[in-house]
Protein backbone atom coordinates (compact mmCIF):
# COMPACT_ATOMS: atom_id res chain seq x y z
CA UNK A 1 0.00 0.00 0.00
CA UNK A 2 1.14 3.56 -0.69
CA UNK A 3 -0.48 6.80 0.42
CA UNK A 4 -0.26 9.90 -1.76
CA UNK A 5 -1.36 13.46 -1.06
CA UNK A 6 -4.98 13.02 -2.20
CA UNK A 7 -5.34 9.31 -2.99
CA UNK A 8 -3.96 5.89 -2.06
CA UNK A 9 -3.21 2.68 -3.93
CA UNK A 10 -2.73 -0.87 -2.81
CA UNK A 11 -1.94 -4.29 -4.21
CA UNK A 12 -4.70 -6.90 -4.23
CA UNK A 13 -3.91 -10.54 -3.52
CA UNK A 14 -3.79 -11.22 -7.25
CA UNK A 15 -1.17 -8.47 -7.80
CA UNK A 16 -3.48 -5.94 -9.46
CA UNK A 17 -3.42 -2.34 -8.25
CA UNK A 18 -6.51 -0.60 -6.89
CA UNK A 19 -6.66 3.09 -5.97
CA UNK A 20 -9.17 5.18 -4.00
CA UNK A 21 -9.75 8.81 -2.98
CA UNK A 22 -8.63 11.84 -4.94
CA UNK A 23 -11.64 12.13 -7.22
CA UNK A 24 -10.74 13.10 -10.77
CA UNK A 25 -7.11 13.78 -9.83
CA UNK A 26 -6.45 10.10 -9.08
CA UNK A 27 -4.55 8.44 -11.92
CA UNK A 28 -5.97 5.12 -13.12
CA UNK A 29 -3.56 2.19 -12.78
CA UNK A 30 -2.79 0.11 -15.86
CA UNK A 31 -3.85 -3.48 -16.27
CA UNK A 32 -1.51 -6.23 -15.21
CA UNK A 33 0.12 -7.38 -12.01
CA UNK A 34 2.65 -5.72 -9.75
CA UNK A 35 4.79 -6.64 -6.75
CA UNK A 36 4.99 -3.07 -5.35
CA UNK A 37 3.38 0.34 -5.86
CA UNK A 38 4.40 3.90 -4.91
CA UNK A 39 2.18 7.00 -5.32
CA UNK A 40 2.30 10.76 -4.88
CA UNK A 41 0.15 13.71 -5.93
CA UNK A 42 0.19 13.45 -9.72
CA UNK A 43 1.54 10.05 -10.66
CA UNK A 44 2.30 6.54 -9.49
CA UNK A 45 4.73 3.79 -10.40
CA UNK A 46 4.55 0.05 -9.94
CA UNK A 47 7.14 -2.67 -9.93
CA UNK A 48 6.11 -5.58 -12.16
CA UNK A 49 6.96 -9.21 -11.45
CA UNK A 50 9.71 -9.15 -14.07
CA UNK A 51 11.35 -6.16 -12.32
CA UNK A 52 10.34 -3.52 -14.85
CA UNK A 53 8.77 -0.27 -13.67
CA UNK A 54 5.53 1.09 -15.14
CA UNK A 55 4.39 4.63 -14.26
CA UNK A 56 1.02 6.30 -14.89
CA UNK A 57 -0.66 9.66 -14.29
CA UNK A 58 0.60 13.10 -15.33
CA UNK A 59 3.57 12.64 -17.58
CA UNK A 60 4.88 16.19 -17.80
CA UNK A 61 8.51 16.78 -16.75
CA UNK A 62 9.21 13.10 -17.53
CA UNK A 63 7.88 11.78 -14.23
CA UNK A 64 6.22 8.75 -15.88
CA UNK A 65 9.18 7.99 -18.18
CA UNK A 66 10.65 5.09 -16.22
CA UNK A 67 13.85 3.77 -17.77
CA UNK A 68 13.98 0.25 -19.14
CA UNK A 69 15.66 -2.55 -17.27
CA UNK A 70 15.12 -4.44 -14.06
CA UNK A 71 14.53 -2.88 -10.63
CA UNK A 72 14.10 -4.20 -7.09
CA UNK A 73 12.34 -1.11 -5.68
CA UNK A 74 10.69 2.17 -6.77
CA UNK A 75 9.85 5.34 -4.85
CA UNK A 76 7.69 8.19 -6.20
CA UNK A 77 7.82 11.87 -5.23
CA UNK A 78 5.67 14.73 -6.53
CA UNK A 79 7.71 15.60 -9.63
CA UNK A 80 10.09 12.65 -10.03
CA UNK A 81 10.76 9.03 -9.09
CA UNK A 82 13.75 6.85 -8.25
CA UNK A 83 14.34 3.15 -8.71
CA UNK A 84 16.80 0.74 -7.20
CA UNK A 85 18.26 -1.64 -9.76
CA UNK A 86 19.11 -5.25 -8.96
CA UNK A 87 22.82 -4.39 -8.85
CA UNK A 88 22.13 -1.72 -6.18
CA UNK A 89 22.56 1.33 -8.40
CA UNK A 90 19.98 4.12 -8.21
CA UNK A 91 18.33 5.71 -11.24
CA UNK A 92 15.98 8.71 -10.97
CA UNK A 93 13.80 10.37 -13.63
CA UNK A 94 11.50 13.38 -13.96
CA UNK A 95 11.96 16.98 -12.81
CA UNK A 96 15.52 17.82 -11.76
CA UNK A 97 15.18 21.48 -10.72
CA UNK A 98 16.87 20.79 -7.38
CA UNK A 99 19.27 17.99 -8.32
CA UNK A 100 16.92 15.31 -7.00
CA UNK A 101 17.42 13.05 -10.02
CA UNK A 102 21.22 13.30 -9.85
CA UNK A 103 21.62 10.01 -8.00
CA UNK A 104 25.10 9.27 -6.69
CA UNK A 105 27.13 6.32 -7.90
CA UNK A 106 27.54 3.32 -5.66
CA UNK A 107 25.56 0.34 -4.50
CA UNK A 108 22.52 0.77 -2.25
CA UNK A 109 19.98 -1.46 -0.50
CA UNK A 110 17.06 0.98 -0.07
CA UNK A 111 15.73 4.16 -1.73
CA UNK A 112 13.22 6.86 -0.76
CA UNK A 113 12.18 9.89 -2.83
CA UNK A 114 11.08 13.00 -0.91
CA UNK A 115 9.65 16.23 -2.28
CA UNK A 116 12.93 17.69 -3.58
CA UNK A 117 15.53 15.32 -2.19
CA UNK A 118 16.10 11.57 -2.11
CA UNK A 119 18.00 9.26 0.21
CA UNK A 120 19.40 5.76 -0.10
CA UNK A 121 21.07 3.31 2.26
CA UNK A 122 24.25 1.51 1.28
CA UNK A 123 25.11 -2.05 2.30
CA UNK A 124 26.55 -1.01 5.68
CA UNK A 125 23.53 1.19 6.52
CA UNK A 126 25.07 4.57 5.77
CA UNK A 127 22.52 7.09 4.46
CA UNK A 128 23.38 9.13 1.38
CA UNK A 129 21.03 11.94 0.34
CA UNK A 130 20.98 14.39 -2.59
CA UNK A 131 18.87 17.22 -3.95
CA UNK A 132 17.45 20.31 -2.25
CA UNK A 133 18.09 21.02 1.44
CA UNK A 134 21.66 19.82 1.30
CA UNK A 135 22.15 21.59 4.62
CA UNK A 136 19.49 19.60 6.44
CA UNK A 137 17.06 17.04 5.01
CA UNK A 138 19.71 15.77 2.62
CA UNK A 139 22.47 15.89 5.28
CA UNK A 140 22.09 12.64 7.23
CA UNK A 141 23.67 11.86 10.59
CA UNK A 142 26.00 8.89 10.94
CA UNK A 143 24.34 5.46 10.77
CA UNK A 144 24.01 2.60 10.55
CA UNK A 145 20.34 2.57 9.54
CA UNK A 146 18.05 -0.27 8.47
CA UNK A 147 15.31 1.81 6.78
CA UNK A 148 14.93 5.37 5.45
CA UNK A 149 12.05 7.57 4.30
CA UNK A 150 12.33 11.05 2.79
CA UNK A 151 9.50 13.56 3.17
CA UNK A 152 8.79 17.17 2.22
CA UNK A 153 11.49 18.92 4.29
CA UNK A 154 12.61 16.03 6.47
CA UNK A 155 14.06 12.55 6.43
CA UNK A 156 13.64 9.80 9.02
CA UNK A 157 15.54 6.55 9.39
CA UNK A 158 15.51 3.57 11.72
CA UNK A 159 18.84 2.92 13.43
CA UNK A 160 20.21 -0.59 13.76
CA UNK A 161 19.18 -0.51 17.47
CA UNK A 162 15.54 0.18 16.34
CA UNK A 163 15.63 3.84 17.43
CA UNK A 164 14.07 6.39 15.09
CA UNK A 165 16.12 9.40 14.05
CA UNK A 166 14.85 12.30 11.94
CA UNK A 167 16.63 15.29 10.47
CA UNK A 168 15.10 18.27 8.72
CA UNK A 169 15.31 21.82 7.50
CA UNK A 170 13.33 24.12 9.74
CA UNK A 171 11.45 27.21 8.45
CA UNK A 172 14.20 29.48 9.79
CA UNK A 173 16.76 27.43 7.88
CA UNK A 174 18.57 26.22 10.99
CA UNK A 175 19.30 22.51 11.19
CA UNK A 176 18.04 21.01 14.51
CA UNK A 177 21.54 19.72 15.31
CA UNK A 178 22.78 23.33 15.21
CA UNK A 179 20.36 24.46 17.91
CA UNK A 180 21.76 24.88 21.45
Amino acid sequence: MSVGTTYSCGLRGDGTVTCWGGGVSRPTPPDGTFSAVSVNTKHACGLRGDGTVTCWGRGDVGRTDAPSGSFSAVSVAEQYACGLRGDGTVVCWGDNDDGQTDAPSGSFSAISAGRSHACALDADGTATCWGLYGDAAADPPEGPFTAVTAGTHETCAVRADKELQCWMRLPDGVHPAARP
